[in-house]
């Protein structure tokens, strides 16, 4: 059993290393030692719900490291924590959340890690099903979820599950800018896969994200373009993308300087061309 005064000096090494981490010396020199990653293993096998969060935060950091994010992988580091999100409590759930969706960010071959966790997509898109999950949680689900479906198999699954749904429901109804640009994500991912464009674009998702593009918050413009541009390449989303008149907030975004909206934009604007001149081809 860990005593309270235990739990307590253990947080603070986990706060302290959090911080230190940051530098990439300092993490290069735990990579470097014998254990590298190991008494991070062992914190999330002890279930200790008090030191989640620290032990999550301070994991974070780690796995912008290769080489200790590849044995975090290998010593079944993301298995544990999605035992967290599936049985553990409300802090340890968002906390595993966040730090597998760190831990996808930052690998190419996500499918290799989400392939033997198949059986846990059910419960990452309970979470944005449910209306008794609070915001928190579902903010950070959908943030995973926009880094599973980098996995064509992974989105296949959660699209059965019906992930596109609940993410065109959130849509709707969502408020806050927070809320919104986590969706957006999601949605962008989603988007790519079989006829997910085509029911984003017949629930009403354009005008919604028409509107937050018109937004004066800088980070949902950017998340509602690359929204957009996910849907723009289904050829009925494109006319309506066009007649929600916003080709003039596309043309400025595309000439912008942060990159990935620029490319959404440019995007945007080409499937737009494109189905222009097929109407045209068409029409003569």
């Amino acid at each position: 059993m860990v005593s309270t005064e235990q739990k307590k000096i253990v947080k603070h090494a986990l706060c302290a290393l959090a911080l230190m981490a940051d530098l990439p010396e300092i993490r290069n020199s735990i990579a470097a030692t014998s254990d590298g990653i190991r008494p991070w293993l062992v914190l999330l096998r002890l279930a200790i719900d008090d030191l989640m969060p620290a032990t999550c935060a301070s994991i974070r950091v780690l796995l912008t490291n290769a080489s200790i994010r590849n044995a975090f992988i290998e010593h079944g580091g993301v298995r544990m924590l999605f035992a967290y999100v599936t049985t553990g409590q409300r802090d340890a759930k968002l906390e595993a959340l966040r730090t597998i969706r760190t831990c996808l960010e930052n690998i190419q071959n996500t499918g290799r890690v989400l392939k033997p966790l198949t059986s846990s997509m059910d419960t990452i898109v309970s979470f944005i099903r449910s209306l008794k999950t609070d915001s928190e949680i579902q903010r950070a689900a959908l943030e995973t979820i926009a880094q599973m479906a980098r996995d064509r198999n992974t989105l296949a699954i959660m699209t059965d599950l019906g992930v596109t749904q609940e993410i065109s429901r959130l849509l709707s109804v969502a408020t806050d800018d927070e809320m919104c640009i986590s969706i957006c994500h999601a949605l962008a991912a989603c988007s790519y896969y079989g006829k997910n464009a085509f029911y984003f674009g017949d629930t009403n998702c354009v005008p919604v994200l028409a509107a937050f593009m018109r937004s004066r918050n800088e980070a949902l413009r950017s998340a509602a373009v690359k929204a957009i541009h996910g849907l723009s390449f289904d050829p009925e989303n494109a006319a309506q993308i066009w007649g929600a008149n916003i080709c003039k907030l596309l043309t400025s975004l595309a000439a912008g300087n942060e990159e990935s909206t620029q490319k959404a934009a440019t995007g945007t604007l080409t499937n737009i061309r494109k189905l222009e001149f097929i109407a045209t081809y068409q029409y003569n």
